[in-house]
């Protein structure tokens, strides 16, 4: 079984973490509100993926295919062993979806 990471922000920062988790062996589900989120992160990761190669970065058996897109960050975060935020540095933004993510995963799950 594939463990499972979710990605909230799927902008640069958020892509670059996606395709390294990805190249590491996770799936990786991911969120973002902006319209062109998904295509944006695919894109990203497809242009990575080579470069991580290259790098010697890709695990065994990992694939740019376990990726996965969410409208919502709670859908996104579902099954998730562990949640990388990167979302805008916006205190309200922050606290906003900090809380919706929170209430949806058990407590040993980390936000970081």
């Amino acid at each position: 079984m594939t463990r499972r990471v979710a990605v909230i922000g799927a902008g640069t920062i958020g892509a670059s973490w996606a395709a390294i988790f990805l190249a590491r062996g996770f799936a990786v589900g991911a969120s973002d509100p902006s319209p062109q989120g998904e295509s944006f992160a695919r894109r990203f990761i497809d242009n990575a993926w080579p470069t991580l190669e290259k790098l010697g970065w890709v695990a065994p058996g990992a694939s740019a295919k376990n990726f996965s897109f969410h409208a919502t960050p709670a859908a996104a975060v579902e099954g998730a062993e562990f949640v990388q935020e990167s979302g805008p540095e916006r205190e309200d933004v922050k606290i906003d979806l900090f809380a919706a993510i929170d209430a949806v995963l058990p407590p040993e799950v980390v936000i970081a």
